[in-house]
């Protein structure tokens, strides 16, 4: 798979309210360290997040997106919390666990709009890409950003229900490193503060 498919399936994506682009794991609902275990995964991770609920769904509403990535899933959250503040939060609970942000001049060009997020590796096996995108407040583009192709009326209507009237998604997926190795030999970002704040560039 070449770098230019994985562009070419963000432009998809963008499309639809599922069209995130990339994001996993969250941790921190307040920024604060936490006394608990440390979450394992960046799903254990992103469940932990106060306010954070788990969107259910049957992998087949992707089968479009996830027949061209081998051993690939596709995880959802909501929150009530706005997409710039979910991020940060979402993003400690994905490097809590181990995994570095790719630096790639690729990846950020496909991070525009009211989407933030990123690729995360941990070793040559794991790897997620992560989206935090706001959710359209009116039920119009709410519709329109669930066109998802190939799902039915049923998939979509269950997917709605469970993300309509909150702020921000995190959508994620999962896969034993095909995302990170189309940016072999990028630089590998240091892991947020444990309060959460990401550095802003100048």
């Amino acid at each position: 798979m070449k770098s230019s498919r994985l562009s070419s399936n963000a432009n998809v994506l963008r499309r639809g309210l599922v069209g995130w682009l990339l994001m996993l794991v969250v941790l921190a609902a307040c920024g604060d360290p936490t006394t608990g275990p440390v979450p394992k995964t960046p799903l254990e991770g992103l469940a932990a997040i106060s306010g954070v609920k788990m969107v259910e769904f049957d992998q087949a509403l992707f089968a479009d997106v996830l027949k061209q990535f081998s051993n690939t899933t596709i995880n959802i959250y909501v929150s009530d919390d706005d997409y710039t503040k979910l991020f940060p939060k979402a993003e400690e609970a994905v490097t809590a666990t181990g995994y570095q942000k790719l630096d790639s001049p690729t990846v950020s060009k496909l991070i525009t709009g009211d989407t933030l997020g990123g690729i995360y590796a941990r070793g040559s096996t794991a790897d997620v890409l992560m989206a935090v995108v706001a959710v359209p407040s009116d039920s119009a583009g709410l519709a329109k950003s669930l066109n998802l192709p190939g799902a039915t009326e049923a998939q979509i209507a269950n997917l709605a229900r469970q993300i309509k009237g909150k702020k921000s998604a995190i959508v994620v997926y999962s896969t034993p490193g095909i995302f990170s190795a189309q940016f072999k030999g990028q630089t590998l970002l240091p892991p947020p503060n444990r309060r959460g704040n990401l550095k802003s560039k100048p």
